[in-house]
């Protein structure tokens, strides 16, 4: 194994001459010479990027985050090679935990974005390659957030650091999670505590409940009759009764979609996944609705062998292989993932709790929730939940049973 002493070579000379031989021995290498080009005791820039275009946003640090103005779309910075890797990783299914890909930059297209930067702010070429860094930092950094995470940067309107991106991510949903909890005064489940029903229902679900048992306020017949919001229970305006809308803004139609239960729920939060991560494996890195779309443009006699060639897993039956082969659907290819599942708490969540799995990988994960259940004696291991605070007791012995 090469070992190469970072912090003695700034400029990285001994990091490009190895490079190719450390990816051999150590891919983390390349990973951290790519992320961290060097340390600095102190930042020059800050960055944004827009919830419309994508685009990121210098800001200069040491002036309160003040705006540059200038901006870069992220495939002007980084190489071909790079596009085609990422493209390459969402081609073929890996039975592993998928390789990250080395980022490579096109340096020259990153200095002239700099070069556009205030020069009496990068006063020495000092600060106009430490900025360069910083800029490297950040776009490997950001390409490897989920899409939940890239929508919260994008979302929160405020600049990030190059450093520490993901758990900048991580606190702005947990505040997004918060602030709605706290404006809806708690009506609504937003708790983080575990919660086993998959659905939770909304404002309208507890006022019909509420009516049931003859307990209806003035605000559930409101909501009831449509004068309110059927997910947070705030007054409409009048052009959303108007429109005959059910609820007050968009905000409240994308999770009381997700949240409330439904005939087409389901249909809601794969329309919500499509959108973040585009039909792309988290797990295995595959773009399954590339797949799919492949698989069904060609003739059934083709699409066993191009299943086989990227390593899909194929269905058990021959009746389900079959449909699979004859009449695809993409709900075949890919679905959607609670992370932390139901059964163990993770009912009634919004999109940081779900992720796009392949079909091969979520059966996977649901093989090892089973396994999990078992030994713990939880929801799943019989069909019956447990009582509140009890365990199931294991047989060791029913490990070792086999069927006759």
């Amino acid at each position: 194994p090469v070992v190469v002493d970072l912090d003695a070579d700034k400029e990285y000379g001994i990091a490009n001459t190895y490079k190719k031989l450390a990816a051999r021995t150590h891919p983390a290498f390349v990973q951290k010479a790519t992320h961290e080009p060097t340390s600095y005791s102190h930042e020059l820039l800050t960055f944004s990027v827009s919830q419309n275009s994508g685009r990121i946003t210098l800001h200069y640090k040491k002036e309160s985050n003040r705006s540059s103005f200038i901006n870069f779309d992220i495939n002007e910075v980084v190489t071909e090679e790079t596009t085609n890797a990422l493209e390459e990783t969402q081609t073929k299914r890996s039975s592993a935990i998928p390789t990250p890909v080395s980022i490579s930059f096109e340096n020259d297209a990153i200095g002239k974005v700099i070069q556009k930067l205030d020069s009496t702010y990068l006063k020495s070429r000092t600060d106009r390659k430490q900025s360069c860094n910083e800029v490297k930092m950040f776009v490997s950094s950001y390409l490897s957030l989920r899409g939940i995470e890239r929508k919260a940067i994008q979302t929160c309107g405020e600049p990030f650091s190059s450093k520490g991106l993901a758990q900048a991510a991580a606190k702005v949903i947990s505040a997004q999670a918060l602030e709605k909890r706290n404006q809806y005064g708690g009506g609504t489940t937003f708790s983080s505590s575990a919660n086993a029903e998959r659905y939770s229902g909304g404002a309208k679900e507890r006022a019909e409940e509420r009516l049931k048992e003859g307990t209806a306020t003035s605000q559930d017949m409101a909501i009831l009759q449509g004068q309110n919001c059927v997910w947070c229970g705030e007054a409409m305006s009048a052009a959303s009764r108007k429109a005959k809308s059910v609820y007050c803004s968009q905000e409240c139609a994308e999770t009381g979609r997700i949240r409330r239960g439904g005939m087409f729920t389901s249909s809601m939060i794969r329309n919500q996944a499509f959108a973040l991560e585009a039909g792309v494996c988290q797990l295995c890195n595959i773009d399954a609705h590339g797949l799919f779309l492949r698989i069904k443009a060609l003739p059934p006699a083709q699409r066993l062998s191009v299943l086989c060639n990227v390593n899909w897993k194929l269905p058990m039956t021959h009746d389900a292989l079959e449909r699979l082969l004859q009449d695809p659907k993409e709900g075949s290819f890919w679905q959607v993932d609670h992370i932390k599942a139901v059964a163990e708490g993770g009912g009634s969540c919004g999109m940081d709790n779900l992720r796009t799995l392949c079909v091969p990988c979520h059966a996977l994960e649901t093989q090892k929730l089973r396994g999990r259940l078992k030994l713990t004696g939880g929801v799943g291991s019989s069909g019956e939940e447990e009582g509140a605070g009890k365990k199931k007791q294991l047989d060791i012995r029913s490990i070792f049973t086999t069927s006759r």
